[in-house]
């Protein structure tokens, strides 16, 4: 597993890279660690390497915060997830708009570090590389889950929408749709819409904000599903 530091405390960033080769080491697991004191470095290095797993504090020196780094980062390696270190609990509700892995107090670290590293190993495990199959008339598409925005159902075709905005189309129906992804990240939030938690940056009321702009409706019949699944994709 490959994991990265961004911390502009030395003593935190001491402190986190010590409990993290001691669980490697008890779990007798290679893992590559990297340190940065500052998010110039750190956005060059993930220009040029794929990280598994950022620790990342929220509150940075300098003009650009912890949240802000981590949007640059959700651009520049769509793949590597955020673990985001804090002394401030308040910072709790700034980081829905970015896609992370956790949020931590660092005085918890030593707690937390076990279920931090499980739970990013098995969304790399059960997402990070894992492919759809659509069929069409142009021939079979595989398509990777983690570039996939949402799945919407018109007449009788569903579209898959992309982060790179092509669509691609198949003759499925939604339910053998929701088969095929396989649950969380993805969810099926209206008759017409399937949508995937890592790709949504707002949940209000009862609407769901898209990467793209795109606003979805949660439908009253598909409310409680939603919520479940949310709570499932968050563990």
């Amino acid at each position: 597993m490959y994991l990265a530091i961004c911390d502009d405390n030395q003593a935190s960033i001491s402190r986190t890279e010590t409990l993290l080769r001691e669980y490697f080491q008890e779990k007798k697991q290679e893992a590559r660690i990297d340190t940065f004191t500052d998010t110039a470095s750190l956005y060059e290095h993930l220009e040029k390497e794929r990280v598994d797993l950022l620790f990342l504090d929220v509150v940075l020196s300098g003009e650009e915060s912890g949240i802000e780094t981590a949007k640059r980062v959700n651009e520049l390696a769509p793949n590597c997830q955020i673990a985001f270190l804090t002394n401030y609990l308040s910072y709790a509700t700034e980081i829905f708009d970015t896609e992370h892995c956790y949020f931590i107090l660092k005085n918890e670290l030593d707690q937390r570090i076990e279920g931090v590293l499980e739970k990013a190993e098995k969304r790399a495990r059960d997402y990070h590389g894992r492919k759809l199959c659509i069929s069409s008339k142009e021939g079979k598409y595989l398509l990777n889950l983690e570039d996939i925005l949402y799945i919407e159902h018109v007449g009788r075709d569903s579209s898959v929408v992309c982060r790179d905005g092509v669509v691609y189309k198949g003759k499925y129906t939604l339910d053998e749709m929701e088969e095929k992804l396989g649950g969380a990240p993805f969810v099926r939030c209206h008759k017409g819409f399937i949508v995937n938690w890592e790709r949504v940056t707002m949940w209000k009321r009862n609407v769901l904000y898209m990467e793209d702009g795109t606003e979805i409706s949660v439908s009253r019949s598909y409310r409680e599903k939603v919520n479940g699944s949310f709570c499932q994709w968050r563990r």
